[in-house]
């Protein structure tokens, strides 16, 4: 098999990624047997077509060769798409004729199974996925998604997710995968971490245990394969995630090393050292149990520069978000936008004042952290950057009984004119919804508007008025609308 996966590697594909010719060969060999895995794992619907006939399975296997050779990427995308149509129950006589059209229809539109450098660029990394239950390990097909910190740590094509279903009999089947690994396409692949949403799901990333010179190099020293727990290339990969082994608690270490598998974006621009200070918390008061309160609780600053920065490399035009919700280094939480940090920048440069006789000390501050937002302490590079989740954006939102409650009593402890003002345009919204719902009775326009809003059960359009359809005054439709509003009402003032 590496004798034909040489003969489609080209000059551009070692020279860009800055990788070995074996390398890449040992990278493409896997996709390939993986998906050949993939497909087999899918039981009996395939192993009857393709494994009861020797000659059947050998004349699959020419034909892959034959694919891989002509077209790599239209011969991936046809696996893919086979193994998809198979999963959504779809008839097919025959898998390799199957598979001969999907190559066909794929090369044609010069499908790509391999992500785009300017996708890679935007964050985005293809993960392969095991199903693990409690009786088989299924093979999913390769998915793209937002990467992690981990996973631009170790983007070599060498990292799975797995899913772990049912929590019964757990520590009989599944607690070999977790202490032990998994074995893919000839490859040891062992327990790296978990994401907190994946923690909940029962989800899980896999990273192979080790390199095959690594494994040369132990057989040479100790005359015999590496037992099944010796996994260096994981524990590499942890101690450059962060420092861990100070957490004391299995849970919080856990959540800790969960926090560099949450799906970020990484800023392009890297933030130096002196363009970033950790600061205080704003402490005060004491709760019931004498504790005080942290008003700054995991809520940073940010400069007005850098928050236009990260808007432009994330297009979202002339729109700046106010928050930024990140990860950085060993820290999460929030930063909001202090254009006070730009002023400070501007009246340093401007007159010419010495930078603070300090380490890293500088008037150009981007970034200010708290205390609140160390989680843990993790080793400081030349190209560490923000990485973010979320930022601040508009959402709808719905004025529900609790909510309004809680507006009048507020705003009335505030004055009467601003209790006037809310209750004011509280009962102006009311009126409009009522009127709102009154045209669509009343007139035939928004009627059909309304109905299009709705689960398309019926295509409204092909019921034309000129054809003889007035909806507003046929029981059935306004009887449907009418039910919908009834039950948003009931929801939202329940």
């Amino acid at each position: 098999m590496n004798a034909f996966i040489r003969e489609t590697i080209r000059k551009t594909d070692v020279s860009l990624t800055e990788r070995y010719v074996s390398d890449v060969v040992r990278e493409r060999r896997f996709s390939l047997i993986y998906l050949i895995e993939c497909l087999i794992s899918r039981g009996a619907i395939t192993k009857d077509q393709l494994l009861l006939d020797k000659a059947t399975w050998i004349t699959f296997l020419k034909l892959i060769n034959y694919c891989y050779l002509q077209s790599r990427e239209a011969c991936l995308c046809a696996f893919e798409r086979l193994i998809t149509m198979i999963d959504e129950r779809k008839r097919i006589a025959s898998i390799i004729t199957a598979y001969i059209h999907e190559y066909d229809v794929q090369r044609s539109y010069g499908a790509k199974a391999t992500l785009s450098w300017q996708e890679i660029k935007d964050g985005y990394r293809k993960v392969r996925k095991l199903v693990i239950t409690q009786t088989r390990v299924i093979y999913a097909v390769p998915e793209t998604i937002m990467a992690n910190r981990a996973l631009r740590k170790d983007d070599d094509n060498l990292t799975m997710r797995a899913n772990r279903t049912s929590a019964r009999l757990i520590r009989m089947t599944l607690k070999k995968y977790l202490m032990y690994g998994v074995l893919v396409a000839g490859r040891d692949f062992g327990y790296l971490g978990s994401s907190n949403s994946q923690m909940r799901d029962s989800g899980a990333y896999f990273l192979e245990k080790y390199s095959r010179a690594q494994r040369i190099e132990y057989n040479r020293i100790y005359g015999r394969n590496p037992p099944v727990t010796w996994q260096p290339k994981i524990d590499t990969a942890r101690e450059t995630l962060g420092r861990f082994t100070q957490i004391e608690g299995i849970p919080k270490l856990m959540a800790r090393l969960g926090q560099c598998f949450t799906q970020t974006r990484k800023v392009d621009a890297p933030v130096r050292r002196e363009n970033y200070i950790t600061a205080y918390d704003c402490i005060g008061g004491t709760n019931g149990q004498g504790k005080e309160y942290t008003f700054t609780d995991g809520i940073g600053m940010i400069s007005k520069t850098l928050a236009i920065d990260i808007a432009k490399e994330m297009q979202l035009d002339y729109c700046v978000p106010s928050c930024y919700q990140f990860r950085f280094r060993g820290m999460k939480g929030v930063v909001v936008v202090e254009p006070a940090l730009d002023e400070v920048s501007s009246w340093a440069e401007k007159f010419n004042i010495k930078r603070p006789d300090t380490k890293f000390g500088s008037w150009d501050i981007k970034l200010v952290f708290r205390p609140s937002q160390i989680k843990f302490k993790a080793m400081r590079t030349a190209t560490d950057s923000l990485e973010v989740v979320k930022y601040s954006s508009p959402v709808a939102v719905s004025l529900n009984k609790p909510f309004i409650c809680i507006l009048d009593q507020v705003s009335e402890m505030q004055s009467y004119e601003c209790h006037s003002r809310v209750t004011n345009r509280i009962e102006e919204l009311v009126d409009i919804q009522l009127r709102g719902l009154a045209r669509t009775i009343l007139r035939e326009h928004d009627c059909r508007n309304k109905l299009k809003e709705l689960p398309r059960r019926i295509v409204i359009d092909t019921l034309a008025l000129i054809t003889g359809f007035q909806l507003s005054t046929e029981p059935f439709f306004p009887f449907s609308y009418q039910s919908e509003y009834q039950v948003h009402h009931n929801q939202t003032y329940a």
